[in-house]
């Protein structure tokens, strides 16, 4: 039987990010928020593991191989027990609700494009990351719904797209504080904003308004 425990690590892990994606699990069945429950603390996790600049560059790689063979272990085989708690309450959700390690990889290389990258040359580079870091999430989150359409993956893409490009929109001073660009530097050439003013925020009004 599957624990749906609102003592376990991912429900912590869920409730200390105090995320509104959280809120929007209270209408699921108590099984399904579970499995949802097990998925975001999964996603907060490695997420947390690339930001985190108390640890160095080598020490993140580390720590996101090491989430990866251990969820590429828990897809491969059900009885697979986890030393990384989080990966241990998804593992039975897992195969209950067949979710993939394309994805799961896939989510992971999208945090790892955080550890080598800070700029993004075209919108087709940047729709790739943002495939990785939140269509993914689409993706794996609609098996646990139990969609039945095909549209619904198409729907789940461009959500998480969607999403991702408002992350980026409300976090343009605190990506600048941390030397990073997410707009394209084509759109930023279009715009004849330069690199420098992003990151020293100080956009000029006109070149905001043309936007």
């Amino acid at each position: 039987m599957i624990s749906t425990s609102g003592h376990s690590v991912s429900h912590q892990v869920t409730k200390r990010s105090a995320s509104n994606l959280a809120i929007a699990f209270f209408p699921l069945p108590r099984e399904k928020r579970s499995a949802m429950t097990a998925l975001y603390a999964f996603c907060r996790c490695v997420d947390d593991i690339a930001d985190n600049l108390n640890a160095t560059l080598e020490e993140r790689e580390e720590a996101l191989a090491q989430w990866r063979q251990n969820v590429r272990n828990a897809c491969a085989d059900s009885s697979f027990e986890s030393t990384l708690p989080v990966v241990a309450e998804l593992t039975p959700w897992i195969h209950r609700y067949q979710l993939s390690f394309e994805d799961f990889n896939d989510l992971i290389e999208g945090m790892e494009m955080d550890l080598r990258l800070n700029r993004y040359s075209t919108w087709k580079d940047l729709e790739a990351y943002c495939y990785r870091v939140a269509s993914t999430v689409g993706l794996l989150s609609i098996r646990i719904f139990g969609y039945q359409v095909p549209s619904a993956r198409r729907y789940a893409f461009h959500l998480g797209q969607a999403l991702q490009l408002t992350n980026i929109l409300r976090d343009i001073r605190d990506d600048a504080m941390l030397q990073r660009i997410y707009l394209p530097l084509e759109l930023l050439s279009q715009l004849d904003i330069s690199e420098r003013e992003v990151i020293e925020c100080r956009i000029p009004k006109a070149k905001l308004a043309a936007w």
